[in-house]
């Protein structure tokens, strides 16, 4: 029966659903699945475009990995496909979480868009051990034109008790220039001494789909 239900009646999928184009309410495009009242599923959605105003997991990694000894080395690494970033204020939320230990040795953490580099850490010391985490936002201004914005949360491993916030920028927002059509490689380095001084616990990417 493809009469669609009414505007007080509940659509019930009893397994999985797929849809094909965007899931999008309230009108009937000629090209999209149009849910005119409420939708339950009891097995798994998947659509294969967008579902606009809702957050989508890219990546989620949670194996910890550590710098090697002296230089810079990527920690976790995702690759996002080309044309991820179709449209104009389009973004991607990158989160991220590690741990310096508390030692006089430097240690350098950065993040990486492509070939622009933002600065968590630089040449930072701890006498105590520090949990640190950063939410960045990449967000498309033009085909090959970005803007990078985020935040930074330092606690104190001994205490548990906040030890800094801050910008990670510096009064001018980040710009990026990579090609979105093409893939883009985002990943997080660290540089230290002593192996394992700067520890990455976790890179969470998620779409913000328009």
């Amino acid at each position: 029966d493809q009469t669609p239900p009414g505007p007080h009646d509940v659509y019930n999928v009893p397994g999985a659903l797929h849809v094909a184009g965007p899931l999008q309410t309230g009108q009937v495009p000629t090209d999209s699945m149009s849910v005119l009242a409420d939708l339950n599923v009891t097995g798994d959605l998947t659509v294969d475009g967008n579902i606009p105003g809702v957050s989508k997991t890219l990546y989620n990694s949670v194996t910890a990995i550590g710098n090697v000894g002296t230089g810079e080395d990527t920690l976790m690494t995702y690759t996002l496909p080309g044309g991820t970033l179709g449209t104009d204020t389009g973004a991607i939320r990158v989160t991220v979480i590690g741990r310096l230990v508390g030692n006089a040795n430097t240690k350098t953490v950065k993040f990486k868009f492509g070939a622009t580099s933002i600065t968590i850490f630089t040449n930072q010391s701890t006498s105590n051990a520090f949990e640190w985490f950063a939410s960045l936002l990449v967000t498309r201004t033009g085909a090959a034109a970005q803007t990078i914005d985020g935040w930074l949360l330092i606690y104190n491993a001994a205490t548990g008790s906040r030890a800094g916030t801050r910008p990670l920028t510096t009064g001018t927002i980040n710009t990026a220039a990579e090609t979105l059509s093409g893939d883009v490689i985002v990943r997080l380095t660290g540089e230290a001494t002593a192996t394992n001084d700067v520890t990455q616990s976790q890179m969470l990417v998620e779409l913000l789909q328009v």
